[in-house]
């Protein structure tokens, strides 16, 4: 499940908007890609633990994050049933 709702007036000059995905990852391949949108996105995670995956090297993922201007596609793990709440903010 995926939804998106617009900041309130006063915030709009620096919010583009907020976004909520539900998700379960299979077991036998718990990664899932994050393509490059020309955004920043402050990261909220509940429910598990989140990896950025680099080659074959894991590394913890703090509870927020931040996604920089992504130059190519990142690839991030998870486990099992999570949420992720995320702040989109203009370039």
């Amino acid at each position: 499940m995926h939804m998106e709702s617009a900041p309130h007036p006063a915030m709009s000059d620096s919010i583009k908007c907020f976004w909520a995905i539900t998700r379960r990852l299979p077991d036998e391949n718990p990664v899932f890609e994050v393509l490059p949108d020309s955004y920043v996105e402050l990261v909220f995670t509940f429910g598990t633990d989140f990896y950025l995956r680099q080659g074959e090297a894991l590394i913890a993922l703090p509870n927020p994050f931040l996604v920089g201007l992504l130059e190519k596609p990142i690839y991030l793990q998870a486990s099992g049933m999570f949420t992720v709440v995320g702040v989109r903010l203009h370039p």
